[in-house]
């Protein structure tokens, strides 16, 4: 796995400290999972073949992903 290293400013970080049982990495990583799968359908949403029907079913889907997994992360295990 590659190793990532990311700055937030000081304000962020000291809430954060505050819940130290938040896999903070985790969190980072469904993040930026959740916005490339949020980037590939826009991609595909420039593509003329799909039909409204097939983007709406994306769409949801997505919007399915951005919140269920998170509140995993937010678990220690």
């Amino acid at each position: 796995m590659t190793n990532v290293t990311l700055s937030v400013p000081p304000e962020l970080a000291k809430k954060m400290k505050k819940h130290p049982e938040v896999r903070w990495s985790e969190v980072a990583r469904q993040a930026i999972a959740v916005h490339l799968e949020f980037l590939d359908l826009l991609n595909k949403a420039t593509d003329p073949s799909v039909k409204e029907e097939e983007f709406a079913k994306l769409a949801v889907k997505i919007q399915h992903k951005r919140r269920k997994p998170l509140w995993r992360a937010y678990l220690k295990g």
